[in-house]
């Protein structure tokens, strides 16, 4: 695994367009799984509030 700093930007881009492209992706799709991650981390790092 790369650190932060060595990772380019613009293979990050070239990657994920491969990935998006080779898999022939839904949108809709793509966005609600984004999501469902998005909710999963957060519940990691956000303290709970009581």
């Amino acid at each position: 695994m790369q650190r932060w700093d060595e990772v380019k930007l613009n293979h990050v881009f070239e990657s994920f367009k491969q990935w998006w492209i080779a898999g022939k992706r839904d949108v809709a799709a793509e966005l609600a799984r984004l999501k469902s991650a998005a909710k999963l981390f957060e519940s990691w790092v956000v303290p709970e509030r009581s």
